[in-house]
Protein backbone atom coordinates (compact mmCIF):
# COMPACT_ATOMS: atom_id res chain seq x y z
CA UNK A 1 0.00 0.00 0.00
CA UNK A 2 1.54 3.40 -0.89
CA UNK A 3 1.56 5.99 1.54
CA UNK A 4 -0.95 8.33 -0.08
CA UNK A 5 -3.37 5.06 -0.19
CA UNK A 6 -2.52 4.30 3.85
CA UNK A 7 -3.03 8.09 4.70
CA UNK A 8 -6.33 8.02 3.31
CA UNK A 9 -7.71 4.86 4.47
CA UNK A 10 -6.80 6.74 7.99
CA UNK A 11 -8.42 9.50 7.20
CA UNK A 12 -11.38 7.95 6.29
CA UNK A 13 -11.38 5.27 9.41
CA UNK A 14 -11.01 8.77 11.22
CA UNK A 15 -14.00 10.11 9.62
CA UNK A 16 -16.22 7.26 10.18
CA UNK A 17 -15.08 6.88 13.95
CA UNK A 18 -16.19 10.77 14.40
CA UNK A 19 -19.66 9.39 12.35
CA UNK A 20 -19.85 6.80 15.23
CA UNK A 21 -19.51 8.67 17.84
CA UNK A 22 -21.59 11.56 16.77
CA UNK A 23 -24.44 9.29 16.66
CA UNK A 24 -24.07 7.53 19.93
CA UNK A 25 -26.73 8.27 22.66
CA UNK A 26 -29.18 10.29 20.18
CA UNK A 27 -31.11 11.44 21.68
CA UNK A 28 -29.26 12.86 24.39
CA UNK A 29 -28.85 10.93 28.35
CA UNK A 30 -31.06 12.51 31.16
CA UNK A 31 -28.77 14.54 32.96
CA UNK A 32 -28.63 12.14 35.68
CA UNK A 33 -26.84 9.48 33.15
CA UNK A 34 -24.11 8.96 30.84
CA UNK A 35 -23.42 6.94 27.60
CA UNK A 36 -22.22 4.18 27.62
CA UNK A 37 -20.19 4.14 24.12
CA UNK A 38 -19.51 0.27 23.64
CA UNK A 39 -23.14 -0.22 24.03
CA UNK A 40 -24.93 2.96 23.20
CA UNK A 41 -26.89 3.03 25.83
CA UNK A 42 -27.48 5.75 29.06
CA UNK A 43 -26.52 4.70 32.37
CA UNK A 44 -26.16 6.15 35.69
CA UNK A 45 -22.49 6.13 36.55
CA UNK A 46 -21.40 4.17 39.47
CA UNK A 47 -19.44 6.93 40.95
CA UNK A 48 -19.49 11.25 39.67
CA UNK A 49 -16.86 11.48 42.38
CA UNK A 50 -19.44 13.92 44.64
CA UNK A 51 -19.14 15.41 47.63
CA UNK A 52 -20.69 12.35 49.86
CA UNK A 53 -22.60 13.62 53.13
CA UNK A 54 -21.29 12.26 56.40
CA UNK A 55 -22.69 9.12 57.95
CA UNK A 56 -26.38 9.42 58.94
CA UNK A 57 -26.17 13.21 58.20
CA UNK A 58 -28.66 13.17 55.23
CA UNK A 59 -32.65 11.70 55.20
CA UNK A 60 -35.10 10.86 52.55
CA UNK A 61 -38.51 10.73 53.01
CA UNK A 62 -40.61 9.63 49.67
CA UNK A 63 -44.47 9.22 50.35
CA UNK A 64 -46.57 7.90 47.22
CA UNK A 65 -50.48 9.28 47.41
CA UNK A 66 -53.62 7.46 46.16
CA UNK A 67 -53.19 9.87 43.06
CA UNK A 68 -50.03 11.77 41.82
CA UNK A 69 -51.18 14.78 43.08
CA UNK A 70 -50.26 13.93 46.77
CA UNK A 71 -46.87 12.52 46.30
CA UNK A 72 -44.10 14.18 48.43
CA UNK A 73 -40.56 13.84 48.46
CA UNK A 74 -38.16 15.82 51.19
CA UNK A 75 -34.09 15.52 51.05
CA UNK A 76 -32.02 16.92 53.36
CA UNK A 77 -28.01 17.10 52.71
CA UNK A 78 -25.51 17.89 55.18
CA UNK A 79 -21.90 18.69 53.74
CA UNK A 80 -18.60 17.46 54.28
CA UNK A 81 -17.08 19.89 53.81
CA UNK A 82 -17.08 24.07 53.64
CA UNK A 83 -19.42 25.60 50.96
CA UNK A 84 -19.29 28.92 49.31
CA UNK A 85 -21.84 30.72 47.90
CA UNK A 86 -20.19 30.55 44.83
CA UNK A 87 -19.67 26.53 45.06
CA UNK A 88 -23.36 26.21 44.80
CA UNK A 89 -23.13 28.74 41.10
CA UNK A 90 -25.99 30.81 39.97
CA UNK A 91 -29.36 29.50 40.26
CA UNK A 92 -30.69 33.08 39.55
CA UNK A 93 -29.22 33.09 36.06
CA UNK A 94 -27.30 29.68 34.84
CA UNK A 95 -27.67 26.59 37.40
CA UNK A 96 -29.78 24.59 36.89
CA UNK A 97 -29.97 21.70 39.38
CA UNK A 98 -31.81 18.03 38.58
CA UNK A 99 -31.97 15.56 41.64
CA UNK A 100 -31.41 12.39 40.63
CA UNK A 101 -33.02 9.09 42.42
CA UNK A 102 -31.69 5.50 41.57
CA UNK A 103 -31.95 2.05 43.10
CA UNK A 104 -30.35 -1.34 42.60
CA UNK A 105 -32.82 -2.68 40.63
CA UNK A 106 -31.18 -5.83 38.49
CA UNK A 107 -28.20 -5.60 40.36
CA UNK A 108 -26.95 -1.61 38.98
CA UNK A 109 -27.35 1.44 39.00
CA UNK A 110 -31.49 2.03 37.53
CA UNK A 111 -32.98 5.86 37.47
CA UNK A 112 -35.86 6.40 39.33
CA UNK A 113 -35.94 9.67 39.18
CA UNK A 114 -34.77 12.72 37.81
CA UNK A 115 -36.45 16.05 38.17
CA UNK A 116 -34.69 20.05 37.30
CA UNK A 117 -35.39 23.16 39.03
CA UNK A 118 -33.93 25.46 36.01
CA UNK A 119 -32.06 28.30 36.64
CA UNK A 120 -33.86 31.58 36.12
CA UNK A 121 -37.39 30.30 36.19
CA UNK A 122 -40.43 32.43 37.05
CA UNK A 123 -42.94 31.90 39.69
CA UNK A 124 -45.85 33.91 40.94
CA UNK A 125 -45.14 36.58 38.69
CA UNK A 126 -41.18 36.78 39.66
CA UNK A 127 -38.25 34.95 40.26
CA UNK A 128 -38.45 31.51 41.69
CA UNK A 129 -34.81 31.96 42.90
CA UNK A 130 -33.73 34.29 45.14
CA UNK A 131 -30.30 34.80 46.86
CA UNK A 132 -28.98 35.88 49.93
CA UNK A 133 -25.70 36.35 52.29
CA UNK A 134 -25.63 32.95 53.34
CA UNK A 135 -28.18 31.05 50.61
CA UNK A 136 -30.03 30.34 47.63
CA UNK A 137 -33.72 29.98 47.83
CA UNK A 138 -36.07 28.33 45.12
CA UNK A 139 -39.98 28.61 46.38
CA UNK A 140 -42.79 27.29 43.82
CA UNK A 141 -46.35 27.33 45.67
CA UNK A 142 -47.53 25.92 42.49
CA UNK A 143 -44.79 23.21 41.91
CA UNK A 144 -44.73 23.65 37.79
CA UNK A 145 -40.88 22.89 37.81
CA UNK A 146 -40.48 19.31 38.08
CA UNK A 147 -42.66 19.49 40.92
CA UNK A 148 -40.03 21.11 42.69
CA UNK A 149 -41.76 23.44 46.17
CA UNK A 150 -38.87 24.75 47.62
CA UNK A 151 -35.08 24.60 47.56
CA UNK A 152 -32.45 25.94 50.37
CA UNK A 153 -28.78 26.17 49.52
CA UNK A 154 -27.22 27.13 52.43
CA UNK A 155 -23.52 27.87 52.77
CA UNK A 156 -21.24 27.24 55.60
CA UNK A 157 -17.95 25.59 57.42
CA UNK A 158 -18.20 21.46 57.07
CA UNK A 159 -21.38 20.21 59.25
CA UNK A 160 -22.59 23.47 58.32
CA UNK A 161 -23.43 23.72 54.60
CA UNK A 162 -26.52 21.96 53.71
CA UNK A 163 -29.39 21.43 51.01
CA UNK A 164 -32.64 20.88 51.90
CA UNK A 165 -34.98 20.04 48.66
CA UNK A 166 -39.00 19.55 48.85
CA UNK A 167 -41.05 18.54 45.91
CA UNK A 168 -44.51 17.15 45.21
CA UNK A 169 -47.28 16.38 42.96
CA UNK A 170 -48.04 15.38 39.26
CA UNK A 171 -45.33 17.07 37.68
CA UNK A 172 -43.01 15.31 40.55
CA UNK A 173 -43.05 11.76 38.20
CA UNK A 174 -42.80 9.92 41.82
CA UNK A 175 -42.47 5.85 40.96
CA UNK A 176 -43.96 4.13 43.90
CA UNK A 177 -41.59 2.21 46.27
CA UNK A 178 -40.24 -0.11 47.44
CA UNK A 179 -37.31 0.21 45.94
CA UNK A 180 -33.95 -1.74 45.66
CA UNK A 181 -31.15 -1.10 48.22
CA UNK A 182 -29.13 0.93 47.51
CA UNK A 183 -30.85 3.74 47.00
CA UNK A 184 -28.44 6.86 45.88
CA UNK A 185 -29.66 10.44 45.94
CA UNK A 186 -27.44 13.32 43.67
CA UNK A 187 -28.01 16.51 43.36
CA UNK A 188 -26.15 17.89 40.54
CA UNK A 189 -24.95 21.37 38.88
CA UNK A 190 -25.60 21.15 35.22
CA UNK A 191 -22.83 24.06 35.01
CA UNK A 192 -20.66 21.95 36.30
CA UNK A 193 -18.95 18.72 37.37
CA UNK A 194 -20.10 19.82 40.72
CA UNK A 195 -22.39 17.37 42.62
CA UNK A 196 -23.84 16.20 46.41
CA UNK A 197 -24.70 12.65 47.41
CA UNK A 198 -26.39 10.43 50.16
CA UNK A 199 -26.90 6.80 49.64
CA UNK A 200 -29.00 4.78 51.66
CA UNK A 201 -27.53 1.16 51.89
CA UNK A 202 -29.63 -0.46 55.04
CA UNK A 203 -31.64 0.49 57.93
CA UNK A 204 -34.52 2.00 55.94
CA UNK A 205 -37.14 2.90 58.17
CA UNK A 206 -40.20 2.52 55.50
CA UNK A 207 -39.68 1.08 51.93
CA UNK A 208 -43.43 -0.10 51.03
CA UNK A 209 -45.88 0.75 48.69
CA UNK A 210 -46.80 4.06 50.07
CA UNK A 211 -43.49 5.29 51.78
CA UNK A 212 -39.78 5.18 51.76
CA UNK A 213 -38.03 6.86 54.39
CA UNK A 214 -34.11 6.04 55.29
CA UNK A 215 -30.76 8.16 56.57
CA UNK A 216 -27.76 7.99 54.67
CA UNK A 217 -24.69 5.59 55.71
Amino acid sequence: MTIHKALALSALIALTLVRQAAAQCAPACDPCEVCNTVSNTCEVPQTLGCAVTPTHKSSIVIKKGLVASNDVLVWKWLSPAPITLAGFGDPLLTTNYTLCVSDDTGGAPHLLLSSTAPAASHCHGGSCWAAFNSHYRYVDRGAQNGGWVKIVLTTGAANRAKIFAKAEGVNLGLPAPPYTLPVTIRFLRQDSPTCFEATYTTGAKYDDVARFKAHSD
